[in-house]
């Protein structure tokens, strides 16, 4: 996984390496310069070109996944909405 051809940041996530993918997005390591930690950060990459009725039905599942994340309370988790151009 060569972090070369993939962006360096993702909002204030400096990006490190490549966790794993999947249909719907990518997991980073990623660092959080505000907390000083390291995070795992999950994007949606999606490998082909979707139709407007896909793009709608995989943002729906990426928050659903989002809110029921978000219920879990641990102090190794931090889940922060970052939104890219």
């Amino acid at each position: 996984m060569m972090l070369e051809t993939l962006p360096r940041t993702v909002g204030r996530y400096r990006l490190l390496r490549e966790l794993g993918r999947g249909t719907m997005g990518v997991v980073y390591e990623a660092a959080d310069p505000d907390l000083g930690r390291r995070v795992a950060l999950k994007t949606i990459r999606l490998a082909f070109a979707p139709s407007m009725k896909e793009r709608e039905l995989f943002k729906q599942r990426f928050l659903a996944e989002a809110h029921i994340a978000a219920r879990l309370s641990h102090p190794g988790l931090n889940f922060s909405p970052t939104r890219r151009g």
